[in-house]
């Protein structure tokens, strides 16, 4: 998720670090930092808010996804990680409860 703009965008180095500091293969890191910076673009495009970010809301994320006919669509579960590695920034914290009791 490099360069991006979005509001998702100032957490992406500590979620590099947070995963790295867990020991997440390079591959794995990347595959996430992939998923963030798409959920960021949709969220830009939406025009929401991190605040906003809620299992309903990343839920449509997944559903625009679908209906692009994209293959590879992850489940709500692969955003988790997201949320858990961020929990101590207040800015992300509203939707970790809500994601983690929704998969």
């Amino acid at each position: 998720m490099d360069g991006g703009h979005g509001p998702l965008a100032p957490f992406a180095d500590g979620f590099r670090q947070e995963l790295l500091g867990l020991d997440h293969p390079p591959e794995s890191v990347k595959h996430y930092l992939v998923l963030m910076g798409q959920l960021d673009g949709w969220l830009m495009v939406e025009g929401r808010e991190v605040v906003e970010l809620t299992a309903a809301v990343a839920e449509e994320f997944l559903v625009t996804r679908r209906a692009r006919g994209q293959r590879r669509v992850p489940t709500l579960a692969s955003l988790v990680p997201l949320f858990e590695c961020n929990q101590s920034d207040p800015r992300l914290t509203c939707g970790v409860s809500v994601l983690a009791s929704a998969v």
